[in-house]
């Protein structure tokens, strides 16, 4: 055995562009969306609910994003799971391979991916149709950096178009490995949310933290109000902040820490929101303060 593995080595020195590209093959699988680098924070997903009040509306937000970037892995794994028909140092050229979902209908992806040598960014694409001939449609295309950071465009309308699914519009997805301490960031965009128009937005940090705007039921009157919210939980419980807009105009300010277990320590916030509890008995200090 140690002769055999001797024998490996030695070949393996001996072809070195051969080594170049199984070690470009990490590269340009890690430049795919991946789900360790897409996948809303586990943290507050499985948190206990207790009687917390903004803790659920973060743990369906999650869902809401899990769905979407579930259906983006499924796509590259299918095409990180197959060889590649072109493969060198500098490209990757997949030709249509099946994409089969327990969830989705059956439809057809190819992609292909390239860079100028190495260490530098890789540019991809991936199109889409309903057969393995048909009229083929973009369905992403992004760039990674070395780096760790990257973005891309994920085409929603044609996802719509080739699955079961329900979804519109274009996603687009900024991200960077190392962006917040060191830990990931992403930040998951559909329509122009990020600029004060019709969307909706997700941004995520280091598996604890969850930003959204949505829908909430917040104030002592029980109504559904647009607003937004960022939340971190961690092992010792949880935090909220946010902001909510009547149908007045209004701005109304929220705040919100529980416990361990998901219950209620503290709320506060403009007229309108509960009042009880102090944020002195909050097991998590106020991350969200400048």
């Amino acid at each position: 055995m140690r002769a055999f593995i001797t024998l490996l080595l030695l070949a393996g020195c001996a072809n070195p562009i051969t080594n170049r590209v199984f070690l470009a093959d990490l590269e340009f699988i890690d430049a795919l969306p991946t789900r360790e680098r897409h996948h809303p924070p586990s943290a507050i997903q499985n948190a206990p609910q207790g009687d917390a009040i903004v803790l659920p509306h973060a743990q369906s937000a999650a869902n809401d994003l899990q769905r979407i970037t579930d259906a983006i892995i499924n796509v590259s794994e299918s095409l990180a799971a197959t060889m590649p028909q072109e493969r060198s140092v500098t490209a990757r050229k997949w030709d249509p391979v099946a994409v089969v979902s327990d969830n989705i209908s059956l439809f057809w992806a190819k992609g292909q991916m390239v860079r100028s040598g190495d260490n530098t960014d890789i540019t991809w694409t991936i199109e889409a149709s309903d057969s393995s001939s048909g009229t083929w449609q973009l369905l992403g295309s992004g760039r990674h950096a070395p780096e760790g950071y990257g973005d891309f465009t994920w085409y929603l309308d044609v996802y719509t178009l080739l699955t079961d699914t329900e979804a519109e519009g274009g996603l687009k997805v900024t991200y960077d490995d190392f962006g917040l301490d060191g830990e990931q960031t992403a930040t998951y965009e559909i329509g122009d949310a990020l600029t004060g128009g019709e969307g909706q937005v997700w941004t995520t940090g280091a598996d604890v933290l969850l930003g959204w705007n949505g829908h909430f039921q917040i104030t002592n009157d029980g109504a559904w109000w647009p607003g937004w919210a960022h939340v971190v939980q961690m092992p010792e419980g949880g935090r909220a902040m946010g902001m909510l807009y009547t149908s007045n105009i209004d701005e109304i300010s929220f705040k919100e820490c529980w416990t361990s277990d998901g219950f209620n320590q503290w709320i506060s916030g403009d007229s309108g929101i509960p009042s009880q509890g102090s944020e002195a008995d909050c097991a998590v200090e106020d991350l969200f303060e400048d």
